[in-house]
């Protein structure tokens, strides 16, 4: 019996690749983000297209935000103030001086609170890097969200 060495392996077939609308946005993002000091962390802050058509305003959000840190409700806190940042930067009516006082009061929700970060949830080196680099950084984002995030299907 003769064994061969050098058989080629069986390739396991791909998965096919996300059409959500976050994963489409940054797909659109990969070729800005490419090689930034940013990269990784500015993808914590990102929200997905259709969490921006609730219809809260970003005062509505600032207001929930806090009222729900006042009340100890933390997890509730941190996700209004994580669409109230990531809403403020997809918007273009919203001034980056703005956008870092929303950026700032988040970081220092998260600190006075002493809650993790993790792969989702930033950490105080994620608001520094965005902090850093935010005139590229809205510029970037603003223009990805401009673009249409999930082609639609036409009639065949």
């Amino acid at each position: 019996m003769i064994i061969w060495p050098f058989r080629k392996k069986k390739e396991e077939p791909k998965a096919p690749p996300c059409t959500c609308a976050l994963c489409a946005l940054i797909g659109t993002l990969e070729p800005k983000l490419k090689d930034k000091p940013y990269a990784q962390s500015l993808r914590k802050f990102l929200v997905a297209p259709l969490a921006l058509e609730d219809g809260k305003t970003l005062g509505e959000l600032l207001k929930e935000a806090r009222d729900n840190a006042r009340r100890g409700k933390l997890e509730e806190a941190r996700r209004s103030y994580h669409l109230l940042v990531g809403r403020a930067l997809a918007r273009d009516a919203t001034r980056a001086g703005q956008v870092r006082k929303y950026l700032a009061e988040y970081m220092n929700f998260l600190t006075r609170r002493r809650l993790p970060g993790s792969e989702y949830h930033p950490t105080k080196a994620d608001f520094t890097a965005v902090m850093n680099h935010l005139d590229e950084i809205l510029k970037a984002v603003r223009d990805a969200y401009k673009k249409p995030q999930v082609p639609e299907a036409g009639p065949k």
